[in-house]
This record gives C-alpha cells, structure tokens and sequence, in this order.
C-alpha cells in the first residue's frame, strides 16, 4: 500500500513539475493571469511532494525542477517501467535523506552502478543496498558535504570503467577512510595492500561490489555475472 501510495506521489509530482515548466515558457509579462498560473503549479507541487518547497522561492523551485527532471531521466535509462522507475526515485530519496548526502550524487552512484552491471542479473534491490551502504560509510568517515559528494563521484567514476585506481583510489583513501576500511576488511589485507591492489588494477568491479555487499550484509557473488567492463 505504501509503494502504491509513493509511486502514486511521484508520477503526480513529475507530472505537476512538466505542467509548470510549460506555463513557464509561454509567460509574456507579469500579469495577473500568468502569476496565477504560477501560483497553481506551484500549490499542485508542493501537495503532491509534501513540503519539500515550502517557503523557498520560485528560482529555487525552478532550479530543482530542471534538476529532477534530469535525475529522472537519469534513472529512466536504467530502469524498465514506469512503476519501477518510481519505485527507485523514491528509494534513491530516502537513501540521500537519511544517510544526509545530496541526491545528485546518489542518484549518479546508482546509476552508474547500475550501468556497470547491466549485463548481471544484481537486482536494482541489491544495488540500492550497495548505495545506501557507500552513502553510510561516508557518514562514519567524518567527511563534509562536499568531501562526500566528491568521494562519491570518484568512486562512480571508478566503478563505471571498472576498476577503482589512481586518483579515484587516492580520493577515497584520503576522505572516505571508512570505505577503504570496509573494502579492506572484506578483502582480507591492509590498507597497504589495497593499494597495491589497485595499483595492480585488482580492484575491479564485482570484487568492489561483492565486498560492499558483504559489510552489507548481503553477499551478491552468485548474481554478479559477466559484468561489462
């Protein structure tokens, strides 16, 4: 009932945001009729995604709605329905809400995570886990907002050309200690020899998502097949 429900929210979101973009181009002045009209959307978006825009103004939702719209075609690209699609947007939401790390850079993790695995059979239920659990480890490691988001690409970067080196590695080492630490404990060796590792370019793909999914929790090896390098 509740994914129903949230599904439901997003479709009406994304659709209210479409409708006010299109009263937006056809503006000629400030009018009443155009305020208005402005106005609307903005009621119609603000009820249907709670309030998220509440007191900002309207640059501010204007900005965020060409920003969703490009997440949303982002996500749109790796998945397969528009009921998962939703589904995903609101996981994606939660994960940045709670481990408190922009969903920008959440939104580019999954998705390039999941574009490395696309010829896998990792379910988008284990990716969001591996996310979640990058997202989380950042918290632990202490980094700011913008060491996070920075670490965060580094690490898509790598995962996307699939294998992790160089200064993505190096990144990650300096501001996101507690990945490396996690990466390392699963590995069974020193920070020493996980760098080593990667300048070998032993840190490939599936063995850094088989090893986040371990601390995770949840093992993914028997679904990671065949990965596209």
């Amino acid at each position: 009932m509740s994914t129903v429900i949230n599904e439901k929210v997003l479709i009406q979101f994304d659709t209210n945001i479409k409708q006010l973009q299109r009263e937006m181009k056809t503006i000629q002045g400030n009018t009443k009729k155009t305020t208005d009209s402005m106005e609307k959307g903005f009621r119609n978006a603000t009820l249907a995604f709670g309030a998220l825009f509440t007191a900002q103004g309207l640059k501010s939702l204007v900005r965020y709605a060409d920003a969703y719209t490009n997440l949303s075609s982002q996500v749109k690209l790796v998945t397969n329905s528009n009921t998962e699609l939703a589904a995903t947007q609101y996981q994606l939401y939660k994960i940045a809400q709670d481990s408190r790390v922009s969903l920008e850079a959440t939104t580019n993790l999954y998705t390039k995570l999941a574009r490395a695995t696309e010829d896998s059979a990792i379910s988008s239920e284990e990716l969001l886990t591996v996310t979640e659990t990058i997202n989380k480890a950042m918290i632990v490691s202490g980094a700011s907002a913008s060491e996070t988001t920075s670490v965060i690409t580094q690490l898509s970067q790598g995962l996307a050309s699939g294998v992790l080196r160089g200064d993505e590695f190096n990144s990650i080492m300096e501001n996101g200690s507690r990945v490396a630490k996690m990466l390392s404990d699963s590995l069974g060796v020193t920070l020493g020899e996980l760098r080593a590792m990667s300048q070998d370019g032993g840190l490939t793909t599936d063995i850094m998502l088989e090893a986040i999914a371990t601390q995770a929790g949840r093992s993914t090896m028997s679904s990671i097949r065949c990965l596209r390098l």
